[in-house]
């Protein structure tokens, strides 16, 4: 029997009891958890467990792991615990913020370019770290990174690592060769013009995709997105109406129709005009990681000491920890 994740409040997993649910993906539900020994607050990822598969929430178990190996990544929460108990996982971890892109409230929001550089500039530490552990996070969006409720350095977390993937092949520090990949992993709007080629994912498209995110969070929107949610509008209205086997083939026909629209408009679209009101380092920025070779190892130093010498110029402080900062000019 699946379970029910809508009423898992007050459910117990070793010293931890469910509290408050946070929300819910494609890859598990997510509660509040309090730890009973010291009243501590966590969140708690929720899976079902199939027969015969090995359940993602395992693998991600697994990927955080390898972060956090020898030297721990301080945007990327630590877990506590992992169980699995009768037909569920569950595995606790660091409690972050809200989501960068919600208010207080859960509205939509629009950020300043002083939030958008900082975001820039820990972001951007925060991926050169994860690449350096050999992985790349390949689902990047704003659902994906939340803020620090502690109001510290960094200023955000990076999470949900389920479809984090190696660019070296198995056992070596060779890097992976380019293929292609007919598969559609992670959301179309974030998805880069490679990815809509159809190619193998590595570090350049991390980039890429966090490029999409930091545009979008000063603008509130990419210029794609209309062509997206046009091609989607029909099948949402059917959604509380339509069997859902029904509806999910709708949507992903749908899905199917907008991806070589989206990656058009993506194709053709320049720098300058996507960061268009942006401060040149973003234009900048999204013309190399759209140049990058496919196994080329990104100029992580330089983007962040320019992300903070254009803070500073503007006046801001981005709360930026410059040691191993390489400056490459």
């Amino acid at each position: 029997m699946t379970p029910d994740f809508d009423d898992f409040s007050g459910k117990c997993f070793n010293r931890y009891v469910l509290r408050e649910k946070l929300g819910k993906g494609s890859f598990g539900t997510v509660y509040s958890a309090t730890n009973l020994d010291n009243g501590r607050l966590f969140a708690a990822k929720l899976e079902v467990k199939r027969k015969h598969t090995v359940p993602s929430l395992w693998k991600e178990l697994q990927i955080y792991r390898r972060l956090h190996k020898r030297s721990r990544i301080p945007a990327i929460p630590r877990i506590y615990h992992y169980e699995e108990q009768d037909n569920v996982c569950v595995m606790i971890m660091d409690k972050a913020g809200g989501h960068i892109d919600r208010d207080e409230a859960g509205r939509p929001r629009t950020l300043p370019i002083e939030s958008v550089l900082k975001i820039a500039y820990h972001g951007l530490m925060t991926l050169k770290k994860v690449h350096k552990k050999g992985l790349i996070h390949a689902d990047l969006k704003p659902n994906n990174i939340l803020q620090n409720p502690f109001g510290n350095s960094p200023c955000m977390y990076i999470v949900d690592f389920g479809l984090a993937k190696s660019f070296y092949e198995p056992g070596t520090k060779k890097h992976i060769e380019m293929k292609s990949d007919p598969r559609v992993v992670g959301p179309i709007t974030y998805a880069t013009v490679n990815t809509h080629d159809y190619l193998t994912p590595s570090r350049r498209d991390d980039l890429e995709t966090f490029g999409y995110v930091l545009v979008q969070l000063f603008k509130g929107k990419l210029p794609w997105e209309k062509v997206l949610n046009d091609e989607l509008r029909e099948c949402m209205q059917k959604f509380k109406t339509t069997p859902y086997s029904e509806w999910y083939t709708s949507y992903w026909d749908a899905m199917s129709r907008a991806y070589p629209k989206v990656g058009e408009l993506k194709r053709n679209i320049s720098a300058e005009d996507l960061c268009e009101g942006m401060p040149e380092i973003f234009t900048k920025y999204m013309k190399y990681v759209r140049s990058m070779a496919f196994s080329e190892k990104p100029c992580y130093d330089y983007f962040c000491g320019e992300f903070l010498a254009t803070a500073e110029q503007l006046g801001y402080d981005i709360n930026a920890d410059r040691r191993g900062l390489r400056r490459i000019r």
